[in-house]
């Protein structure tokens, strides 16, 4: 793969996140942000979201290819896949795009005003409560 580059608009900053679990999954790093990860209708499914008009990457492991199930919401989708890891790079174009991996994780791309729509509260009052005692609203 090759260089992997973070664009900051303004005065903002950035997490880029790493070997990140999602249940028997693994988000190996991400340019966009993570608002939630949960079991939705038995699926593993990661939300990822980046402002409408910036570039992001992320990268699964233990997968090799993707599918794309919507494209509302990116353009310039590029699907590389590695090494025993698939890395996605596109641009957020407004709105939510839906891959899924070969290694059946769904990942729900969403720009700003879709997220603050999109809500996967705990079930229960354990602050632990694993991903599959989450419930959504889309």
């Amino acid at each position: 793969m090759g260089q992997t580059f973070v664009a900051l608009n303004g005065h903002q900053s950035k997490i880029i996140v790493t070997d990140f679990s999602i249940g028997s999954k693994t988000l190996l790093y991400s340019t966009a942000e993570i608002p939630t990860y949960a079991v939705i209708d038995s699926e593993e499914t990661l939300v990822l979201w980046l402002p409408t008009g910036e570039s992001g990457e992320f990268s699964i492991k233990d997968a090799t290819l993707a599918s794309t199930l919507s494209d509302g919401g990116s353009s310039n989708v590029q699907i590389h896949p590695g090494n025993g890891e698939l890395t996605v790079s596109l641009a957020q174009s407004g709105g939510m795009s839906v891959f899924k991996s070969s290694n059946r994780l769904r990942i729900i791309l969403v720009d700003q005003t879709a997220t603050y729509r999109f809500w996967a509260p705990t079930l229960t009052a354990d602050p632990f409560a694993p991903a599959n005692q989450t419930g959504e609203r889309i």
